[in-house]
């Protein structure tokens, strides 16, 4: 066998584009509902989206804005991920594990928002007592939408950009997106001239944690 073709392997399982679970109508239109109330009534909480756990701003990896303060809606949406991890870890190809805990934020994308490529996992925390292994975003907007862009691009372990290696889902409301944490991804940019904050992009994102 030539070694080019030996060599060729490896590079191909990099590239493949990663597992993914899209799961529409996940919370249903009433939640959609309460989320967008929600909000509207939190906007001035929202704060500047920060890199990593020493939480600083980089605008030249991230423009968006995000919300900790979940309300009552954490115990809602860990019900309905609870219900469905079974067929997720099914769907990803992930051995079934207990969820040591659901870190959860709300974000917003606005005209010109974006995140560029990264990962959720932790890198170098050892201190850390848990794992990121599965990251679910949920989206929420108005209807009829008024972005347009803020596509999520999940790419392969070698994030390489070649044709076949990553796949791009759309941001559709009342639909969720289950993946691996530790493959990169990114948020293309928001395009929204003529919005105003509620006419944002919103998304729900949640790390599933496993017990180290």
């Amino acid at each position: 066998m030539e070694p080019a073709t030996l060599a060729s392997k490896p590079l191909d399982a990099l590239n493949r584009p990663p597992p993914h679970s899209i799961r529409p109508h996940f919370l249903g239109e009433a939640m959609v509902k309460q989320l967008l109330q929600y909000v509207e009534d939190h906007k001035a909480e929202f704060t500047a989206n920060t890199i990593g756990h020493s939480e600083k701003i980089n605008q030249s990896i991230s423009v968006s804005l995000s919300l900790k303060k979940m309300g009552n809606f954490k115990n809602d949406i860990k019900s309905e991920i609870s219900d469905v991890l079974p067929n997720v870890f099914r769907e990803l190809g992930s051995t079934p594990f207990k969820p040591m805990s659901f870190e959860m934020l709300i974000s917003s994308y606005g005209h010109g928002a974006f995140y560029k490529r990264h990962i959720d996992s932790y890198v170098g925390a050892a201190t850390e007592p848990s794992d990121r292994l599965i990251t679910m975003v949920y989206y929420f907007h108005r209807l009829p939408k008024v972005f347009s862009g803020g596509i999520l691009r999940l790419h392969s372990l070698a994030a390489s950009g070649r044709d076949g290696s990553f796949v791009d889902i759309e941001p559709v409301s009342d639909a969720a997106v289950f993946f691996p944490s530790w493959f990169p991804h990114e948020v293309l940019a928001v395009t929204c001239p003529n919005g105003g904050f509620m006419d944002s992009r919103f998304a729900i994102t949640c790390m599933i944690h496993k017990q180290r």
